[in-house]
């Protein structure tokens, strides 16, 4: 990831939560997303809107 160009400003999880949204919105599986970003279904959803409102 590119997290050192941001000073850490965003954190590893949140990075993973915006890599998921953009999976799905390139058409990905919503499964294989969770999967290749290593999250569960409900700690996307739980954070997701938080991460796209910062």
């Amino acid at each position: 990831m590119h997290s050192e160009f941001i000073d850490h400003e965003i954190s590893e999880f949140d990075l993973r939560i915006m890599g998921v949204y953009g999976a799905i919105a390139r058409g990905v599986k919503r499964k294989d997303a969770f999967l290749e970003y290593s999250l569960s279904e409900s700690e996307y959803e739980k954070h997701i809107c938080r991460v796209l409102h910062e």
